[in-house]
């Protein structure tokens, strides 16, 4: 006589609170004692929070290996979902105990029995109907999940820097300071090796090891700077739904960018938008350029921002031999020769005399141009005309749109005694004025928005520009205003970041 076993599964996702492992024994051995008869041993497996879509489950498995090697008699559960949900694996491994290790298999609260021979009429819909009961539950699930994340209030865990308090974010203040000097350092020049070294040398805990987690890191690295300051989660936005599932089980995908959901001020933000929006300019920056020719592994003033306009080429820094201050020289000059690029090379102390020059000029051309824009404000009183055209312009649409849909009224309800071609062609001539008369409306708009936006642009990048005149420029300094530097010859030309 072989073993008589009572298999026992409970999943938290789709069963909640309505099963239980003792209420499910219970009923396998009220089975056995009162319609089997039997007094015997009861050997239980059991998966406690197992799915029923998945059959690698620890016990269900041990039960499959016990069959496979004739050790089975009996095997009751509380009903067929028990056994599984996936309808074709559920079929598949029901006829391998039964058929293939010669096993009885009883669904007892559903009269289910291998020997009967209506089991094997209707196990086919029992395991359907599974199978569409967890897809229903895990559709309710994942629209639980996605309501909540549109409202913006569905964290999982927070960064480090910040501590979750019910549902309140604060800011860890050590670990805030921690995250302000690596964004400091990185506007300084340095990368995230070299961030992560200075981490290092300084005694600082990983993020993974001030947490304690049990998998903690012992030593910074490049990738966990690189996480810090790519994280739009320190400026005070909630970013939900970057991945997503198709079911609750399923592979994740990573969301369109422009579906992820975003929660401005969700939080106290650590790092300042415009800090952090400039990092991530200065990265995508220095992807494809590097820090060649300098001593301590930390950029110079202008090191990576100047470009070679004859050869394409970064410039390097370089210090001279017997003293005095350093220069850029074009890369390839520098690598293979002038044979290669003539292109001139520039004093570092030069070129910060050179930027602060150019710094008013720019500053210069800005108030002229803003002194035309407020002329021309005044004079033509822009607003208040403009105003008057986008008012007639929209009564305009609105009386071709009426129109339109009483032809198309009377078309469907056949009340229109004009033929139909005409008709046609009427709508097509409507439809087209509308069009006219909407491409108007958004020039009219641009034209009434362009001067006032313009002007707002213009002194507010001036309001900047002016915090960098008559002072010493660093390098951070530097990673703000100045995108990059082209040098061709003795024409050094600057484009800014502002």
């Amino acid at each position: 006589m072989g073993i008589k076993a009572g298999y026992v599964r409970l999943s938290r996702d789709e069963d909640g609170q309505s099963e239980s492992i003792e209420g499910q024994k219970t009923v396998i051995t009220n089975y056995y004692r009162n319609v089997l008869h039997y007094t015997g041993e009861i050997v239980f497996f059991v998966d406690d929070n197992c799915s029923g879509m998945n059959f690698d489950r620890p016990d269900f498995q041990r039960l499959r290996r016990e069959a496979l090697n004739n050790n089975l008699d009996i095997v009751v559960f509380k009903d067929l979902s028990r056994f599984g949900r996936d309808s074709a694996d559920t079929q598949k491994y029901w006829k391998e105990f039964v058929l293939k290790c010669g096993v009885r298999l009883i669904a007892a609260s559903q009269n289910q029995d291998s020997l009967e021979r209506h089991t094997r009429k209707t196990l086919g819909l029992y395991a359907w109907l599974n199978e569409q009961y967890v897809e229903d539950i895990s559709e309710k699930i994942l629209e639980n999940f996605r309501s909540r994340q549109k409202k913006g209030d569905l964290i999982i865990t927070v960064p480090y820097g910040y501590v979750k308090q019910g549902k309140s974010i604060n800011i860890d203040e050590y670990a805030a300071e921690v995250v302000k000097r690596i964004f400091e350092l990185y506007l300084s020049g340095h990368g995230y090796k070299k961030i992560a070294s200075i981490m290092n040398e300084d005694g600082i805990l990983t993020p993974s090891a001030y947490k304690s987690r049990t998998d903690a890191q012992s030593v910074w690295s490049f990738q966990v700077v690189k996480n810090i300051l790519t994280n739009e989660f320190y400026t005070g936005t909630l970013l939900q739904k970057k991945t997503y599932k198709k079911e609750i089980k399923g592979k994740s995908f990573r969301t369109p960018h422009d579906q992820i959901l975003k929660f401005p001020e969700n939080h106290e933000a650590i790092i300042a938008k415009e800090v952090f929006d400039l990092v991530q300019e200065t990265l995508k920056d220095r992807k494809n350029r590097s820090f060649r020719g300098t001593k301590n592994n930390s950029p110079h003033l202008f090191s990576g921002k100047i470009i070679c306009e004859k050869c394409k080429k970064t410039y390097v820094f370089k210090y001279k031999r017997k003293g005095g201050p350093g220069y850029y020289i074009c890369g390839t000059h520098y690598k293979f020769g002038p044979k290669y690029c003539k292109n001139s090379t520039v004093f570092e102390n030069k070129l910060v005399g050179i930027i602060q020059e150019k710094l008013r000029e720019k500053i210069n051309e800005n108030q002229e141009i803003l002194l035309g824009l407020k002329n021309r404000i005044n004079r033509q009183q822009d607003t208040e005309k403009i105003d008057k055209v986008i008012a007639k312009i929209k009564k305009e649409i609105e009386k071709r749109e009426h129109n339109l849909k009483k032809i198309y009224i009377d078309k469907l309800n056949g009340k229109s005694k004009v033929p139909e071609y005409i008709l046609d062609e009427l709508i097509s001539e409507t439809s087209s004025e509308i069009d006219n008369f909407k491409r108007q409306l958004e020039s009219a708009i641009a034209a009434r928005d362009a001067s006032t936006n313009r002007k707002e642009t213009l002194e507010n990048q001036n309001e900047k520009l002016r915090r960098f005149i008559n002072r010493q420029l660093t390098r951070k300094d530097i990673e703000i205003i100045i995108k990059e530097i082209r040098i061709n010859n003795k024409v050094i030309d600057v484009y800014w970041n502002m």
